[in-house]
């Protein structure tokens, strides 16, 4: 294994998964990261940072369909449920 740590995609390694091919294996981004801890910690703070902006959408995304919901008449939610049953029950018929 090689890890060329100017140009990470440089980097070589002989496991079944990388050798001979251009890509970055597991191998590679362990030695990586204990090479080079603070890399490791800065690409945990950002995937950390993601998934809270991901769950925040998720959060706004369900406060929105609820607002949606609220506004529909007893008649437009029977249609709807109805209509999302039908396609569940299909979807899962093709499964």
């Amino acid at each position: 294994m090689h890890i060329d740590r100017a140009h990470p995609r440089k980097s070589t390694c002989n496991c079944p998964f990388a050798d001979g091919r251009r890509v970055v294996c597991k191998h590679m981004i362990a030695l990586y990261f204990t090479a080079k801890p603070k890399a490791a910690e800065d690409f945990l703070k950002e995937v950390e940072e993601w998934e809270a902006e991901e769950l925040e959408r998720e959060e706004q995304h369900y406060e929105d369909l609820e607002r949606y919901v609220k506004t529909l008449s007893k008649t437009e939610l029977q249609e709807q449920l109805l209509s999302a049953l039908i396609e569940l029950e299909e979807l899962q018929n093709w499964g």
